[in-house]
C-alpha cells in the first residue's frame, strides 16, 4: 500500500516527466545554473553556509539528493549515527524527543540535521513527516568531498560548528550567540587589515 501511495504521488506530481534524469542530461555548465536557482535559497538560510563563496555555495547545491517521504516516515531517528542534512522543500515535520513528545513542528523551507555533517556522532531527536513531504539531502561525503575543495571556507564551517556544538551542549546556561560564517570572515578581514596597518 504504502508502495502504491509512493509512486502515485510520484506518478501525479511529475505527470510522467522524471526531473531529475532531465536536469542529469543537460551540459554541466547549465545543471549547475539550473541547481543554483532552483536551490540557493534554501542553502544560504542555513547560518553554517550564510555568507561562503557562491562557487562554494554551488559545489553544495550540485550534490543535493531528492527524498520523498510519505506521511509518518521517520527522516531521522534518535540514537543513530547522522550522516545527513535535510532540506525541506513541501510538507511538514515533527521534532520528537526520546520519550515520544513533540519538540517542534518544522514547515517547508526549514532545514534539519547539519551539525551530522561535521561530527559523527548519534542523533539526539527523531524527525518525522506529517504529511508527504519533499526534501533535499546533503550526504556527510558529499560535504567533505566541497570541504576538500575549499579549505578556507572549510576553516569557516569548522570554527562555526565548534561553536555551536559548544552552544548546544552548554545546556541550560547563557552563552553569547554565535557568529555565523559571514561575521567570521568580515572578522578575519578586518584583522587582517590591522596586520597590515601595523
Amino acid at each position: 500500500y504504502r508502495i502504491n501511495r509512493y509512486f502515485h504521488y510520484l506518478h501525479e506530481k511529475n505527470k510522467g516527466i522524471d526531473d531529475a534524469t532531465m536536469i542529469e542530461d543537460l551540459p554541466p555548465y547549465l545543471r549547475k545554473e539550473v541547481a543554483l536557482f532552483l536551490n540557493r535559497n534554501i542553502i544560504v538560510k542555513v547560518p553554517m553556509f550564510r555568507g561562503l563563496s557562491i562557487t562554494f555555495i554551488t559545489a553544495l547545491v550540485i550534490r543535493l539528493k531528492p527524498l520523498l517521504c510519505l506521511e509518518d516516515d521517520y527522516i531521522i531517528r534518535d540514537g543513530e549515527v547522522g550522516n545527513e542534512m535535510y532540506f525541506l522543500l513541501k510538507g511538514h515535520v515533527q521534532v520528537i524527543d526520546p520519550e515520544g513528545g513533540i519538540i517542534a513542528s518544522l514547515p517547508a523551507g526549514s532545514f534539519f540535521g547539519e551539525m551530522a555533517l561535521v561530527y559523527n556522532e548519534k542523533r539526539n531527536a527523531s524527525v518525522r513527516s506529517s504529511n508527504t513531504c519533499e526534501l533535499l539531502v546533503l550526504t556527510r561525503r558529499a560535504f567533505e568531498e566541497v570541504m576538500q575543495q575549499f579549505p578556507d571556507e572549510a576553516t569557516v564551517i569548522t570554527q562555526y560548528a565548534r561553536e555551536r556544538y559548544k552552544e548546544t551542549n552548554m545546556g541550560q546556561q547563557k552563552v553569547k550567540p554565535m557568529k555565523t560564517p559571514e561575521d567570521m570572515r568580515k572578522e578575519r578581514m578586518r584583522r587582517s587589515s590591522i596586520d597590515q596597518m601595523i
